[in-house]
């Protein structure tokens, strides 16, 4: 089971010490047999955080939101009556991202 920070890259120095760099997303999209959808509600709009805690219980977990939608554009892409793609909690789970 991966888990996120299983994403990021290892550097070694010249003493051979052992630095982790920035990580990249996790490529959800190779699961998309398990996406549900969500339609974003007024009060939801402009708040992946609000998106997030809602599907995954935890505001913390927008970005996953982001990658699932190729989201580039922050809280602009989340208006309202816009339906979205999320993978299931248990599928997080499962996938070691949660």
């Amino acid at each position: 089971m991966q888990r996120y920070h299983d994403y990021a890259e290892t550097f070694r120095d010249e003493k051979n010490k052992i630095f982790t760099g920035i990580s990249h997303a996790p490529d959800l999209s190779q699961y998309e047999i398990y996406f549900k959808t969500h339609i974003i509600t007024p009060s939801q709009e402009f708040r992946p955080d609000k998106i997030a805690h809602a599907l995954f219980g935890s505001p913390d977990l927008s970005w996953v939101l982001d990658i699932i939608n190729d989201f580039t554009n922050g809280i602009s892409d989340y208006t309202r009556n816009t339906t979205i793609k999320y993978l299931p909690q248990n599928k997080l789970i499962s996938l070691g991202v949660l």
